[in-house]
């Protein structure tokens, strides 16, 4: 499946402690939700499936396009600043979760950019990683197929 969400890609952000009645509270900023909801909100709109079974290994490609501050020169074509890269890709893991498939340990192939571009985007591609048998007999359905 392949689908592009038009938002301002967001990074995940690390876990907050405060404390309370003495004793530490761990809790995920309310940003990270925001952002996973929009995440969300607009693959719901563009897709209408089921996740993929949580025994189904994945290849999730990614790429995170962000806006071009006016400061930079047309030239600079990747933004090798912050936020990184994987806090990009762990929110969007963590956001697609329970839609596009049932784990996000499902993932055991990932490739991931980030770009400068216009409009602000992440455009994503999910797939499933078949072994070596898995593949040859899937090749050997199709030739007894067109027999």
């Amino acid at each position: 499946m392949k689908f592009t969400i038009l938002i301002e890609p967001e990074a995940k952000q690390r876990p907050r402690v405060m404390m309370k009645g003495g004793h530490p509270l761990i809790y995920s900023p309310s940003e990270n939700k925001k952002a996973e909801d929009a995440i969300r909100r607009e693959a719901t709109r563009q897709l209408d499936m089921q996740p993929i079974k949580k025994d189904v290994p994945l290849i999730l490609k990614a790429v995170f396009y962000r806006r071009k501050p006016d400061s930079k020169s047309k030239k600079v074509l990747y933004p090798v600043s912050k936020p990184d890269i994987v806090n990009y890709l762990s929110l969007l893991c963590d956001a697609l979760e329970a839609f596009a498939y049932e784990n996000d340990s499902q993932i055991v192939d990932v490739i991931v950019g980030k770009r400068y571009g216009s409009p602000p985007r992440i455009e994503i591609e999910i797939e499933e990683k078949f072994n070596e048998g898995r593949a040859k007999e899937i090749e050997q359905t199709v030739i007894n197929l067109n027999a």
